[in-house]
């Protein structure tokens, strides 16, 4: 297995081999559509949660700045009692009085000097600033998505071509060993296979 550390090639020596990686460590790839790729993308995406969830928040604040122009009812109840007068006094005897209330209020609010009018227009203004962010950060997340798919896709055919590839150079350098034994090639030939493969 290949192991590799940052610092364990110390400067000046050196090293007759280098390790490899195992001829049996497998690459595994997730073969997936593009529409599992933008949802893992969307369930993790930090910005395009916050703006949706700064585009919830506009339309909720719109909803209460509307609110204020809708009529309100109130109702209150009330009541009392007291008593009046002294348990010694023969002219005016002790007096409790009782009483109840029930008041209902209606408002609407007619005309407020232009200024819920303002406030209304200005929450709409503010979610459709919103929602174009948050359209925005969908489109750049899916965007991300397609574009990591095609990189590992890309990636997975590249590594087949190089493996290809090295395994056509590995047979090229053997017949160019083949060949400088028999006396056919020069040692540079052999070389150049050589360094063609390393590359």
């Amino acid at each position: 297995s290949f192991r590799w550390h940052p610092f364990a090639v110390e400067p000046g020596v050196d090293y007759s081999s280098v390790s490899t990686l195992s001829p049996e460590f497998r690459i595994a790839v997730p073969d997936s559509s593009l529409a599992a790729w933008q949802t893992l993308t969307s369930e993790g995406n930090l910005p395009l949660q916050k703006a949706e969830l700064d585009y919830n928040a506009k339309k909720d604040d719109a909803r209460a700045a509307r609110s204020r122009m809708l009529p309100t009812v109130q109702l209150g109840m009330g009541y009392n009692w007291s008593q009046s007068g002294s348990s010694f006094s023969f002219f005016r005897p002790n007096s409790a009085n009782e009483g109840s209330n029930i008041t209902l209020s209606f408002s609407l609010p007619l005309f407020a000097g232009g200024r819920q009018a303002s406030e209304l227009a200005a929450g709409r203004a503010r979610i459709e600033q919103a929602r174009a962010r948050y359209e925005q950060a969908v489109l750049q997340a899916v965007s991300e998505a397609a574009d990591a798919l095609v990189g590992v896709r890309t990636d997975r055919e590249q590594l087949a071509a190089q493996t290809a590839q090295a395994v056509a150079l590995r047979a090229a350098y053997n017949l160019a060993e083949l060949r400088y034994e028999g006396g056919i090639a020069s040692y540079l030939e052999v070389l150049d296979a050589q360094r063609s493969l390393f590359a």
